[in-house]
C-alpha cells in the first residue's frame, strides 16, 4: 500500500499557497510506508536482553523481627523497673495509685523516645535527640532501681542491668534503621537499576 503526496520542486511554483492551483498529476512522488523503529519490545524478545530481577532483599523481614522482639524486651524491662519502682514509692509516699504511675514514668518514656527514633531513623534523619531522650529515659529508670535495690553487687545486677539491655537493643535498632535507608538511598542513586529498590 502507497501514499501519494503532492511533491514540487522548489522553485517552480506549482504549489497551491502559491498559486492557489493542484498540482499536475505527473508531479506526484509515491512514498512507500516506511516501517517503525521498535525502540522498546517487551523482555524477552529480540535482541535485547531482559532486565535483571530485583535481587531478593530481606533486610525488611529482619527489620520488623528486631523491631517485635525490642518490644517484648522493653516489656520485661519495664516489668522489672516498675517493681523495683513501684516498691521504693509505695515505701515513701504511702499512695499506692500515685506510686504506680510514677513507677511507669521512666519506662514510658523511654518507649516513646525509642519509637520517635525508629521513626525518624527510617525516613534518614539521624534522631539524635530522641536517641538521647531515649538513653536519659533509661538511665532514669537505671537510678530508681538501683536506690530500690539492697546494698550488694548481686541486687545492683538484679534490677539495674535488664533497663540497660533495652538501652543497648532500642539504640542499636536505630542505629541500623538508619544505615539501611541510607544504603538503599545509595544504592538509588548510584545505580541506574531503579528496581533495585
Amino acid at each position: 500500500m502507497t501514499l501519494s503526496i503532492p511533491f514540487t520542486r522548489p522553485g517552480t511554483g506549482t504549489g497551491p499557497e502559491i498559486t492557489g492551483r493542484r498540482p499536475a498529476p505527473g508531479q506526484q512522488l509515491a512514498c512507500p510506508r516506511l516501517p517503525v523503529l521498535a525502540l522498546v519490545g517487551p523482555p524477552g524478545h529480540g535482541s535485547q536482553p531482559a532486565p535483571p530481577e530485583r535481587p531478593a532483599d530481606h533486610s525488611g523481614l529482619w527489620l520488623r523481627n528486631a523491631a517485635a522482639g525490642l518490644g517484648v524486651l522493653a516489656a520485661a524491662a519495664a516489668a522489672v523497673s516498675f517493681t523495683a519502682q513501684y516498691r521504693m514509692v509505695d515505701a515513701t509516699r504511702h499512695l499506692p495509685v500515685i506510686a504506680a504511675l510514677e513507677a511507669a514514668i521512666p519506662d514510658a518514656a523511654a518507649l516513646v523516645f525509642a519509637s520517635l527514633g525508629i521513626a525518624l531513623a527510617l525516613h534518614g534523619r539521624r534522631a539524635l535527640r530522641a536517641r538521647a531522650l531515649n538513653l536519659a529515659a533509661v538511665g532514669t529508670s537505671v537510678f530508681m532501681n538501683v536506690l530500690a535495690a539492697e546494698p550488694g553487687w548481686r541486687n545492683l545486677a538484679i534490677w539495674g542491668l535488664p533497663p540497660v539491655a533495652y538501652a543497648l537493643a532500642s539504640d542499636t535498632l536505630i542505629g541500623v534503621s538508619l544505615r539501611l535507608v541510607i544504603l538503599k538511598a545509595c544504592r538509588f542513586c548510584w545505580s541506574d537499576r531503579v528496581w533495585w529498590l
